[in-house]
């Protein structure tokens, strides 16, 4: 499944970031929290990037859950190839189209 989280922070522009995790989101957004622990700079590590970032300054994280791109790219071929308009040049009733 693809994560994505945003992060907000204090006096700063929000972070958002992409990750395609399969864990399940409890587990994914425990471990994410644990970072909130240290007062440390800490690094954020996903699958499309690596962010440093000092857990004191963040005001929250949302992390939503999607179905991953490669299951809607997939869908959207088969819906593509239902609607193929060279299916309808066989048209029963006879009438031809251009």
């Amino acid at each position: 499944m693809r994560k994505e989280i945003t992060i907000l922070q204090e006096n700063a522009s929000s972070i958002v970031i992409d990750d395609n995790d399969d864990r399940d989101l409890d587990e994914y957004t425990l471990e994410l929290s644990r970072l909130l622990e240290s007062n440390n700079v800490s690094i954020v590590k996903t699958s499309s990037c690596s962010v440093i970032i000092r857990p004191n300054k963040i005001a929250s994280i949302v992390v939503r859950e999607f179905p991953s791109s490669s299951t809607n790219d997939n869908e959207m071929q088969q819906q593509i190839k239902k609607e193929d308009p060279k299916e309808m040049d066989d048209s029963p009733d006879g009438i031809i189209s251009d």
